[in-house]
């Protein structure tokens, strides 16, 4: 369960400094050059979302997140939604995750344009 797979990407130990809007990014090695890596800030090209930083005051003050639906992440923390949740993809996994605390190109997506 605490495994990415095709339908879902799960980041443990993933931590910001402080709230707000952030854009997800992500490198798809396939798209690069044989036998590149994804070490670059410009080899995360793949625009995935955002993702929304608060503390659970933020949901009490807004009040149309406190008629939201907020369910538990496998590695902590809450996903919320303003309407109809969508069911959660089961992954098996396929090799293990990450080693807690492996750095996964942290920061890397600050240096792309927003």
């Amino acid at each position: 369960p605490g495994y990415s797979c095709d339908a879902v990407l799960r980041f443990r130990d993933l931590m910001f400094r402080a709230g707000g809007t952030f854009k997800v990014c992500f490198c798809d090695h396939e798209l690069l050059a044989p036998a590149h890596r994804c070490y670059a800030s410009d080899d995360y090209a793949v625009e995935l979302g955002t993702v929304h930083v608060s503390g659970v005051s933020c949901l009490l003050q807004n009040s149309r997140l406190r008629r939201s639906a907020c369910l538990p992440q496998v590695h902590g923390g809450l996903r919320c939604y303003s309407g109809v949740v969508p069911a959660t993809p089961v992954c098996t996994p396929e090799a293990p995750p990450p080693a807690a605390g492996e750095d996964v190109a942290a920061g890397v997506c600050d240096h792309l344009p927003r």
